[in-house]
């Protein structure tokens, strides 16, 4: 955060008396010496006075409404989930005539355990299976190897023969500076595709912390303001770009908030970053006055449509 970054927010504090009294100090002390602010603080206040005179909004629900539903399908896809040896139960609770059960659920879970125990405890050097065994399983059941998805080919009830198919999942381990491109690729990697919110949001706070201005990571905040799923997921990208110089990318996705986002507190967050964004006086470009000019008329929010005509007002005046 630059220097007049800093005496934007305490300006837009103390007009909610939030400020300690070492920082109503060192604002009034600011104020003194500094027009832009003094001009900015009127500014304020002439908003603030509009907006006292507006009616309340209405509360928007539809922000809680979408993280109960997230919270709900999570669990019930946590609840879903099936242990490898339910599976294997269900297999044969469905598929083997009532007489065999017993014996072939016995072979197959021996089978199996006798697949782990293999990889985890048998050197390579006192292998006595097949060669085609060895070089299918042995490589992949290694360390924190996870199995998952077992899926069964071929079943031989006299012999106790199976035949099945598994994926294999290694967890890795990784430690790095946020600098460090490699790990910068898989945090990306890990917000535009990762299944979990919880791991997309701790993605971009990791992110956020960088201190070079790194094109692939502002791109994959832009994508995932634009079109992550979660709303708690895109308030954190928008959040995070405020760390970067604005250009023309992170001004088309403000413009894309503002014009398709549902939730009003993103859209609010947009349309103030847009104006924070500005240096000293200098007007909006045309782009974001058409937008500004649309949401004064056509926004549902009241904040953001009395935002909206004071900027293009300004810009009129």
């Amino acid at each position: 955060m630059n220097t007049h970054e800093r005496w934007n927010e305490l300006l837009q504090l103390s007009l909610y008396d939030e400020l300690m009294d070492k920082e109503k100090q060192e604002l009034d002390g600011h104020l003194q010496s500094c027009t832009e602010c003094r001009a900015e603080l009127v500014r304020l206040k002439a908003l603030h006075a509009r907006l006292d005179d507006a009616p309340s909004p209405v509360v928007d629900d539809r922000f809680l409404s979408e993280a109960r539903q997230q919270l709900g399908s999570a669990l019930r896809s946590e609840q879903s989930k099936q242990s490898l040896l339910q599976r294997l139960g269900d297999f044969i609770k469905a598929g083997i005539v009532p007489q065999y059960k017993i014996a072939l659920g016995g072979a197959l879970v021996f089978a199996l355990g006798m697949v782990v125990a293999y990889a985890l405890f048998v050197p390579r050097a006192q292998n006595t299976t097949s060669p085609q065994t060895t070089q299918q399983i042995s490589p992949v059941l290694t360390g924190e190897t996870r199995v998952t998805n077992v899926r069964f080919l071929n079943t031989d009830m006299a012999t106790g023969e199976i035949e099945f198919a598994f994926e294999a999942v290694k967890s890795v381990r990784m430690k790095g500076n946020i600098n460090d491109e490699q790990v910068q690729k898989i945090l990306t990697h890990a917000l535009l595709t990762d299944q979990n919110a919880g791991v997309r949001l701790q993605s971009i706070s990791a992110m956020a912390s960088r201190k070079s201005a790194d094109k692939e990571i502002k791109n994959a905040l832009v994508s995932a303001l634009k079109t992550d799923e979660n709303p708690g997921v895109r308030q954190e990208a928008l959040k995070a770009l405020q760390g970067f110089q604005m250009d023309q990318e992170i001004k088309q996705a403000l413009l894309f908030v503002l014009t398709h986002e549902k939730n009003p507190g993103l859209r609010i967050a947009a349309i103030n970053y847009l104006d924070s964004a500005r240096v000293g006086s200098k007007a909006f470009d045309q782009d974001v006055l058409n937008v500004l000019r649309d949401k004064m008329q056509s926004d549902d929010n009241n904040y953001i449509r009395l935002r909206a005509k004071a900027a293009v007002e300004e810009v009129r005046q």
